[in-house]
């Protein structure tokens, strides 16, 4: 059974422009088309090595969850900004709940 680790952290500075993010470890995340995020922003990534994420289109629009914590029938829209992240910033698993 694979274990969704669902967080890491950031092993470099990365700008709002840049399209890999590099990370101590992805194990756990998913291999291909997965949501991250770091900070307030919502990233998607194309693949992902040991160490990086790879392809990611930056400051994610559009539906990151089934259910709002407060109405569980209706979906959660949001839109981000790319921004820059400092070496050891969080980076989260946006998981569909």
């Amino acid at each position: 059974v694979d274990v969704i680790r669902g967080q890491t952290t950031l092993s470099s500075d990365i700008s709002a422009t840049d399209d890999t993010i590099n990370v101590v470890s992805t194990e756990g995340y998913p291999e291909k088309h997965g949501l991250i995020k770091i900070n307030s922003e919502i990233i998607t990534y194309a693949d992902k090595t040991q160490t990086s994420f790879t392809g990611c289109t930056r400051g994610f629009s559009g539906i990151s969850t089934y259910s709002a914590p407060n109405d569980p029938s209706n979906l959660v829209w949001e839109q981000t900004t790319a921004a820059s992240h400092s070496t050891d910033t969080v980076v989260m698993l946006v998981l569909f709940s």
